[in-house]
């Protein structure tokens, strides 16, 4: 497991920080190596976390995959809502990320998903903030409506 940084923002070293990361003090995100990432739901204390932790478990998603949820509908309700604008390298990286979460998911990897939808997320946050041409953003939206229509329609409303 990769440690965290002391800030209240707290991310895996080999993910960007951004607006859509979560940022709630006792939050700790780490990344196993084959499929799996999560938020560390026992350190959590904010009362605002726990009642979107409970409302995702809620969605009726199998227990396994709903930490990976947590962030997707943080965003889609608001929860995870500060917004910053991408360095250069971050944005490689993230657009890295989604290649290879795209090359595993056509190779029938499971459970990566909601990571997926997550880092396109991230990407329209980062085309909004840098006011990029408003096709780029469509395209980052009908690939995140492939993924899953219902999250889409959440989303983009």
């Amino acid at each position: 497991m990769k440690s965290t940084s002391p800030t209240p923002c707290r991310t895996t070293q080999s993910e960007p920080t951004t607006a859509l990361t979560p940022c709630a003090s006792a939050v700790r995100v780490h990344d196993v190596k084959e499929t799996r990432q999560a938020v560390d739901v026992a350190l959590l204390e904010s009362p605002l976390i726990l009642r979107l932790v409970e409302k995702v478990r809620g969605l009726g998603f199998p227990a396994e995959d709903v930490n990976e949820w947590i962030p997707v509908y943080g965003t889609i309700w608001g929860v995870f809502n500060v917004k910053r604008e991408m360095k250069p390298l971050e944005l490689g990286k993230l657009k890295q990320s989604i290649y290879l979460l795209e090359k595993d998911i056509e190779g029938g990897a499971a459970g990566l998903r909601p990571r997926l939808i997550n880092r396109y997320f991230w990407l329209v946050d980062h085309y909004l903030t840098a006011r990029e041409p408003r096709q780029r953003i469509e395209e980052v939206l009908g690939r995140i409506k492939e993924l899953d229509p219902q999250v889409h329609r959440e989303y983009a409303t």
